[in-house]
């Protein structure tokens, strides 16, 4: 039976966690990680201070300040506190994920040269990464799917900068009701009345109908992709699943 009691010497949580002996010996000196100090001298560290430490790490690589964590660990219970984070993590997440989007979308607009309008700024997929998608959809579904993406490039030349906000906006409404749709356990008619919705945004923004093939298909690239994956986990846990499964079945049965 093992009997070793659970605690740490300094040095030993500093190996373990990669933070100096040094800023312990400063987070006990303001309060921020108390230690017990035995009868030796030596400060050690409970299963209780080391799960402490792994929450301020949280917050520090969140660049907070050690007043702020400080603040922070003294109220509210430490689930609820780790669930609040990740959710701020989460936001940051499609923060940067948007950001970086637009920036993509603005450098290949000065490399052409051409001006664009602000809310081009927002385009939620950058041009490079748009082509990536348009490859692998011809890869798979041939001839007809490369005239699909041929017509809407050919749209996007008559005016490269006309990505219709309301567009976008519309998208976010369909994505947002799905979500719901995937908390509520959502089935049946309902479903694909928001599905019938979905694939009929992606038949507009490719200028032709999406067949229900070539819909199975972009459920498939969501899967497999980690841009949509990432894109998906940030609007909800498991939705990265969900949804190109209930798209799969959806073209299974229309």
């Amino acid at each position: 039976m093992n009997t070793r009691i659970a605690t740490y010497r300094i040095g030993e949580l500093a190996r373990l966690s990669g933070v100096s002996v040094r800023m312990l010996r400063h987070y006990d000196d303001i309060g921020l990680l108390p230690a017990m100090t035995g009868e030796n001298g030596y400060r050690y560290y409970d299963g209780a201070a080391l799960k402490r430490l792994q929450e301020i790490l949280f917050y520090r690589a969140f660049d907070m300040g050690l007043e702020e964590i400080r603040t922070l660990l003294a109220g509210g219970d430490r689930l609820g506190r780790l669930q609040r984070h990740r959710d701020r993590l989460r936001g940051k997440h499609q923060d940067m994920a948007n950001m970086l989007a637009a920036l993509d979308r603005t450098i290949v607009m000065e490399k052409r040269g051409q001006d664009m309008r602000i809310e081009d700024l927002y385009k939620p997929f950058p041009a490079e990464k748009q082509a990536e998608y348009e490859a692998w959809l011809v890869r798979t579904y041939g001839a007809d799917m490369a005239e699909a993406v041929q017509r809407a490039k050919q749209a996007e030349r008559e005016d490269p900068t006309d990505f219709r906000p309301e567009k976008i906006a519309e998208l976010k409404e369909i994505e947002a009701k799905l979500v719901q749709a995937m908390k509520e356990g959502l089935n049946g008619a309902d479903l694909d009345t928001l599905l019938d919705r979905h694939r009929g945004w992606v038949g507009d923004m490719w200028k032709s109908p999406c067949e229900k093939d070539a819909y199975a298909g972009l459920a498939d690239m969501y899967l497999a992709h980690p841009d949509f994956v990432a894109r998906y986990e940030a609007l909800a846990p498991k939705f990265s699943q969900w949804l190109p499964m209930v798209m799969k079945d959806y073209a299974a049965r229309v």
